[in-house]
């Protein structure tokens, strides 16, 4: 079995075209993937995270995943089409400001030999010992989830492939897009002490490449300020707090 995880934000960056992937119709998740859902959520409540929401542009992503590894032969989070998850997410659809991705392979001579390595409570297993994916299962920021399976034949026997989408919608418990100021990938404590050093004068400089904190710049096509996550024109000490509540899937205070 193989098992492979990714994250990254979803910043002011235009979609490929619609027209470069089939749209499959999502619909109520059932059966295996379903109860992978399920055994997620259950893992988050005990844990004292909320559950995640089935969402149709995620689950529609996630089945594209999983049907175009199995049909070119492929292991990556990166489709034959060259595009990375998040990508992926907006093409179907998806208006949300993070993306997280887990996938899995498992392979054998037959359909009967594959089938107790390819159930949701493998799946779930695999992902839950493995710290990268569970750190994505639990992480209080996602609030939708998308879930695709593919199975059958292929040139070296049977193969199932899983993939899980995750994300955070628009209006939900997300602060902008642009929440992620050091560019690390995540939206993390880093970035609220990066916005508190500003305000305090201290050195608050992110990696070469990423926008000065307080800076002018463009994000979701309009010109913002680098570190006013909540989007009312100015940074503060409410922006720190919207970062920390973002964490714990909280709402942003006064976010618009």
């Amino acid at each position: 079995m193989l098992v492979r995880t990714w994250t990254w934000p979803l910043l002011a960056l235009a979609a490929l075209a619609l027209a470069l992937s089939p749209h499959p119709r999502a619909t109520a998740l059932e059966g295996e993937e379903a109860r992978l859902v399920q055994l997620i959520n259950e893992h988050r409540a005990r844990h004292g995270i909320g559950p995640l929401a089935v969402d149709d542009a995620l689950t529609a992503a996630a089945a594209w995943l999983s049907a175009d590894m199995l049909a070119e032969g492929y292991f990556s989070h990166t489709d034959s089409l060259g595009r990375q998850p998040w990508q992926r997410a907006q093409d179907f659809g998806f208006p949300g400001s993070l993306v997280g991705e887990t996938i899995y392979a498992a392979g054998g001579s037959s359909a009967e030999a594959v089938q107790p390595l390819a159930t949701a409570e493998a799946v779930f297993e695999s992902w839950r010992a493995s710290p990268g994916h569970n750190a994505i299962m639990l992480d209080a920021a996602y609030t939708h989830i998308g879930v695709g399976r593919a199975c059958g034949p292929g040139s070296d026997g049977y193969r199932c492939y899983w993939t899980a989408d995750f994300g955070v919608r628009e209006g939900t418990a997300a602060p902008s897009g642009w929440g992620d100021l050091d560019c690390d990938g995540a939206v993390t404590a880093a970035d609220a002490l990066l916005v508190r050093r500003h305000l305090a004068g201290l050195p608050s400089s992110p990696p070469s490449g990423c926008p000065a904190v307080g800076s002018a710049t463009q994000a979701s096509g309009a010109a913002v300020i680098w570190g006013d996550v909540d989007g009312n024109g100015r940074m503060d000490d409410a922006d720190a707090l919207c970062l920390l509540r973002h964490r714990v899937g909280l709402p942003c205070p006064g976010a618009p």
